[in-house]
Parts: C-alpha cells; sequence; structure tokens
C-alpha cells in the first residue's frame, strides 16, 4: 500500500521543516528519521520551479513600460549600447523535485552529507540515473531509469533496467523496441539480471522482425519460448564471469531465481505504411507486475486486456519472473497520433491510481507527458517524492506522430 488515498498537491506548508514519513512510509524512511535530526529545515531554492516546470525567476516588464528592478540596466552616451552589452544568466539554483502528501526524510541533507544517506554501490554499476531521449521516424521517446531511496541507503545497485532498439527494414518501414524489466528484490543479483535481460529482448525481437516482418507476431505467439523467453534466459544465465557488469561468481553457480526480474516489451510502427495515424498499433508483452499503460485525454489506460480494441493474443496470469517461463501476456493495442505509450516499473506504475481512481501524481503526470518534454524535465518528474516511494523506478514514454 502506498501513502494516502488521495495525493495532496504541494503547498506552502511544504516550505517548513521536513515532517516524518507517514504511517505508511517503509521502514527505510523509519531507519533514515534515526539518522537525520527532525530539526533540519528544508531550504527552497532561491528561484525555484513552478508548478508548470517553468522556472519562476522574475522577467523585466514589457517593451515601453518603466524598468523593473530585474531588468538590465539601459545603456548611456559613456556606455557601450546594448548589442555589446553580454548580460550573465540570473541564478536559477537547484532543480526542485515535486512532493506529493507528506514529505520524507530522504533528502533532508545533501547527499554528500556526513548523514551518508545516499552510499555509492557496492557493486560496480549503482546507476544512479540513466536517460536516453531522441526521434525514430514519427515517434518520439524518453526514457529514465532511477535508483530507490531504498538502495541509495543500503549501498545496492539500482534493480530496474530498460534498452531500446530501432530497426529499419529496406521497404522504409521502421520499428521501434522498447524492453523494461525490474529485478525481483529477494534476487541478490536481480540488477544484473534485469539489465541483461532487457537488453537480450530487444535484440531478439529485432532479430526477429528483420527475419519476418510481416509475421513476427504470429511467430512470437505460436512459440514464446523458443522465439524469446528462451533466447533470454539462456543469455543471462550463461555469462561469461568477467563479462561487464557480471556478478563475481560464475553462472554455474547460480539459479534462474538468483537472477530472476519481470519483463514489459513493447513494438510500436514508426514510420511507413505500418504507422498510419488511427491504424497504428503496439504490440505489448509482459511477464511479471511491470506495468504498461496508454495515455489519451489526461488518463492513464492500463494495458491489461480490458482497453477498447485491444485485442489478447495470450492473457495467461502469469506472475512468475521472465527467467525459465515459457508463456506472457501479449496485446495488440491500438495507438491514434496524439496518444502516447508509457511502460514503467511498479516504482511508478503502480502509483498512478489507487482504488480504481487516478491518484494526484497520475493527473500530474498525465498533464505533464501528454506531450514531449525536456530530457532534464523527464527525469525531475520521474523523481517525485512522497512517503513510501523509496523502490527503484523506471520509465519510457512513446508519444505518437502528432506530437512531433
Amino acid at each position: 500500500m502506498f501513502g494516502p488515498k488521495r495525493l495532496r498537491s504541494p503547498s506552502a506548508e511544504d516550505d517548513n521543516p521536513l515532517s516524518q514519513a507517514a504511517d505508511g512510509a517503509e521502514s527505510t524512511s523509519a531507519q533514515l528519521s534515526d539518522t537525520i535530526s527532525e530539526d533540519q529545515s528544508f531550504q527552497p531554492p532561491a528561484w525555484p520551479l513552478s508548478e508548470s516546470g517553468e522556472s519562476s525567476l522574475p522577467v523585466s516588464s514589457a517593451a515601453g513600460s518603466d524598468a523593473s528592478p530585474t531588468s538590465p540596466p539601459t545603456a548611456t552616451a559613456d556606455e557601450p549600447s546594448a548589442d555589446d552589452v553580454v548580460v550573465a544568466p540570473s541564478p536559477t539554483g537547484p532543480i526542485a523535485v515535486h512532493t506529493y502528501g507528506e514529505r520524507t526524510t530522504f533528502g533532508s541533507e545533501p547527499w554528500w552529507s556526513a548523514k551518508k544517506w545516499w552510499k555509492l554501490s557496492d557493486g560496480l554499476e549503482g546507476n544512479d540515473i540513466r536517460t536516453h531521449v531522441g526521434t525514430v521516424g514519427d515517434l518520439a521517446v524518453a526514457a529514465t531509469s532511477l535508483r530507490g531511496h531504498r538502495h541509495r541507503l543500503g549501498a545496492e545497485p539500482n534493480q530496474d533496467s530498460f534498452a531500446i532498439r530501432t530497426i529499419a527494414l529496406d521497404d522504409h518501414r521502421e520499428y521501434l523496441i522498447v524492453a523494461v524489466a525490474d529485478g525481483v528484490g529477494s534476487s541478490p543479483h536481480s540488477g544484473f539480471g534485469a539489465r541483461l535481460a532487457s537488453y537480450s529482448a530487444a535484440q531478439a525481437l529485432g532479430s526477429m522482425i528483420q527475419a519476418s516482418p510481416d509475421h513476427y507476431l504470429e511467430v512470437l505467439a505460436a512459440d514464446q519460448a523458443a522465439s524469446l523467453l528462451g533466447r533470454v534466459t539462456t543469455s543471462v544465465t550463461t555469462y561469461r564471469e568477467m563479462e561487464f557488469d557480471a556478478p563475481g561468481v560464475p553462472a554455474s553457480e547460480l539459479r534462474h531465481a538468483d537472477l530472476q526480474c519481470t519483463l514489459t516489451i513493447a513494438v510500436v510502427p514508426a514510420g511507413g505504411s505500418a504507422a498510419v495515424g488511427a491504424g497504428r498499433a503496439a504490440v505489448v508483452c509482459s511477464i511479471g507486475d511491470s506495468p504498461a499503460f496508454r495515455l489519451g485525454n489526461g488518463q492513464w489506460q492500463a494495458i491489461d486486456g480490458t482497453l477498447p480494441g485491444e485485442s489478447g493474443l495470450w492473457s495467461s496470469a502469469i506472475d512468475q519472473g521472465a527467467l525459465g517461463a515459457n508463456a506472457m501476456r501479449i496485446f495488440e493495442v491500438p495507438l491514434a497520433d496524439g496518444q502516447a505509450l508509457l511502460l514503467s516499473t511498479d516504482g511508478i506504475g503502480k502509483y498512478l491510481h489507487f482504488e480504481g481512481r487516478q491518484t494526484l501524481l497520475g493527473d500530474d503526470l498525465a498533464a505533464r507527458w501528454k506531450e514531449p518534454v525536456g530530457m532534464l524535465e523527464f527525469v525531475r518528474d520521474a523523481s517525485f517524492e512522497f512517503a513510501s516511494a523509496d523502490d527503484d523506478r523506471t520509465a519510457v514514454m512513446i508519444w505518437m506522430g502528432s506530437r512531433i
């Protein structure tokens, strides 16, 4: 369970000293409460970001009106002309993340403080922030994966991952492939499993499309174990001991459970005859609890077989991890221009709805991500703060053609 039933919007009260985590917060927040003194006050940046995501820097008055205190000085006969004057940028202060509900004790002091609440990972790759943005065909894509507070405190790596691949065929059709994976928390090497599984899944699907561009979906649905899941499992469980980011033990000594992860994949037509307005359909495959959503008209619609026009080619209730599995849920999802697709881990996806209603966070992200945003804004939006939301989080947004 997460926090309150309805998250409240940020208010002036949030500039008061940091409060303790809500009663529903997980044990990590409570541990930090013993570590960080309660009398530390939050000092807002000199120029905080507004709710629209734009800097609330003072601006000069309109042309022809009296100059405001923030207007640049007017040139005189003894001074250089305006064309010769270089005006230094105004201070912007740190980028402020959005807080919903009660503040947690995380972040009450800088990450470099003596409280040591944000530790380097004991492994080689902590992956605090990993981000990609770009376009392919008529799609715009923004992706980020963030290490959660719980793993920062515990000196553990981010167990989420994502992979992105693009395919261009000789007939000018283009495809975007996205894979998102979340390491199972109890598995000691699940972060590595998630990173390699997402990469292997994107590679395998790309090869499948190149080999059979008109029938890859039928091939995938007919023999999932051999065509995709078997290749992913083999790739993850037969790593070389000195391979980059690999566990420091031989693969032969580990079980599937030691590397286990969820896996959610999407194939989206990005150009050519396969991507035409309302005729576009994405293929979404999932195993485990990393959810996918379609965004339209301000609403996050879960891709679970209940969307209008959605067809389930395989809809078994599959909750175990991807490694060693032989089936997954597969859906064809219609996507019109102006809509967007979100692939996420539960560090974001499970907080968009509560008891059948869209939360304030869900409303806010739907408004912010209704069209492509800048890379830093996307990372900031995904870095939201509220009690108990201390898991790793990954989001990949794909905007359809009319947004470019």
